[in-house]
């Protein structure tokens, strides 16, 4: 099979692209973690000098569109309004 690309260049990619997914894998690991310790302790902020990890509860609101098509009035859109909560942490690199 000819290929545009080199075998090594394919390998490399390929070596990357694992090493990626288990940090990946971990950092969002950590990131539960975190985010569980903060809320535990009602804690939004924490600082070092190398990172600010900052953690807030986002509410989303939106509506099915099965309800939605099913129930079309207003007075009844508010009736079936559903609300989602996400917890979000976002990292700042300091250096």
């Amino acid at each position: 099979m000819e290929t545009v690309v080199t075998q090594e260049i394919l390998e490399e990619y390929y070596q990357i692209k694992k090493q990626l997914a288990v940090l990946l894998y971990r950092e969002s690991q950590l990131k539960e973690h975190i985010k569980q310790k903060m809320q535990q302790h009602g804690i939004t902020t924490l600082s070092t000098d190398k990172i600010e990890l900052l953690c807030k509860k986002q509410v989303r609101e939106w509506y099915p569109k099965a309800k939605i098509q099913q129930f079309l009035s207003p007075e009844v859109q508010q009736l079936i309004k559903e609300y989602t909560e996400t917890v979000v942490l976002v990292a700042k690199i300091r250096k």
